[in-house]
């Protein structure tokens, strides 16, 4: 475990549950969300709580494809009590979900085959004592419905291999996907701290893991390295990584996005020379003066979609950032020293 937060006291409102009374205990939604972290689009990724556990002592986790049986199968701390609950258990005045459909369709990877369904876990990991709340649903809907329903925010978000690649019909570390505009709608109540990385699939994905997803998480507080995976499909070894972020500064977006348009457009001397972006240039000046389009550079993707289009997003995302933050020269400075060898697996 981390000692990045500071512990918490085991709350009292589990400290007496058993098996033999979790049925009858007084569910409290609102006492299990506080000072909690919201995973969307988990899996049976234990990560969070094995660095996390202590410092956070309510775990949210949510996924719409994983079932009850996969969940037990997978778990590998000491169950204490368990118990399957009800919608009005969760929402007990009931909720509605808000999205447009720009946003994408919620229902796209949904599988009939899997009920949505409630589990509540009493756990201990060495000799913590925590509480999971898992969900098979949304994450999107799943925090609206939670979270801004009751007017809280979970002390820690987990953005972990996200992305539409991976199942979900909309990219969580996207700041302008809906889940960021879910949690920022709700200003002041948002989360303290962002947790965000995943495994390198292309070049220049590690400078992704080096910057904050949503740029109001702009302190760094730790890096967590990853287990190396093998993928049977790719026939290839993966390394990976997680770094928690922290709220320091609410970024005004579209400050950034017109500093990306008015200064670094396509031309002479916008952009710095670097000879290890693999004439980063050349590509900037041929796709965006084709379609006298500047994309937007805040419009990030994830894992093998991370092409050189994404990486020109990146690369002006950062010098668009440190104007805002009024650090530019030492984002070139650090920039201009990068080895090749940095954008590689």
């Amino acid at each position: 475990m981390l000692n990045v937060l500071p512990i918490i006291d085991e709350p009292e409102w589990f400290k007496n549950i058993t098996q033999e009374n979790i049925e009858a205990h007084d569910f409290d939604i609102s006492k299990v969300l506080e000072n909690s972290l919201y995973y969307p689009s988990c899996g049976t990724d234990g990560l969070p709580i094995t660095n996390f556990a202590g410092g956070i002592r309510s775990f949210i986790y949510v996924d719409y494809a994983v079932t009850r049986e996969i969940l037990y199968s997978k778990f590998k701390y000491k169950i204490i009590a368990s118990r399957r609950l009800k919608p009005s258990d969760l929402v007990p005045n009931g909720w509605q979900p808000s999205w447009e459909f720009s946003d994408g369709d919620p229902t796209t990877y949904l599988s009939p085959k899997i009920r949505p369904f409630c589990e509540w876990i009493i756990f201990q990991i060495n000799g913590i004592k925590c509480s999971l709340l898992f969900l098979c649903a949304d994450g999107v809907a799943t925090y609206q419905a939670l979270y801004k329903s009751n007017n809280l925010a979970p002390k820690i978000v987990a953005l972990i291999q996200t992305g539409v690649i991976h199942g979900n019909w909309t990219n969580y570390a996207d700041p302008n996907a809906i889940l960021h505009r879910t949690i920022f709608q709700s200003y002041p109540n948002i989360p303290t701290h962002v947790l965000h990385g995943g495994y390198y699939q292309l070049l220049g994905d590690r400078l992704y893991f080096r910057q904050p997803c949503w740029p109001e998480f702009n302190q760094k507080i730790i890096s967590i390295p990853r287990n190396i995976i093998y993928d049977d499909r790719l026939d290839r070894y993966f390394k990976g990584k997680v770094v928690l972020w922290k709220l320091k500064n609410k970024i005004d977006t579209e400050k950034i996005n017109m500093t990306s348009i008015s200064v670094y457009a396509p031309k002479d001397n916008s952009v710095p020379k670097l000879e290890i972006w693999h004439n980063l240039f050349s590509e900037i000046t041929k796709i965006e003066e084709k379609e006298l389009k500047i994309p937007n550079p805040l419009m990030f993707r994830y894992g093998s979609t991370l092409n050189y289009t994404t990486k020109i997003f990146i690369f002006k995302w950062h010098l668009a950032y440190a104007d805002a933050l009024g650090i530019r020269s030492s984002v070139e400075n650090f920039l201009q020293k990068l080895k090749r060898s940095e954008w590689e697996i």
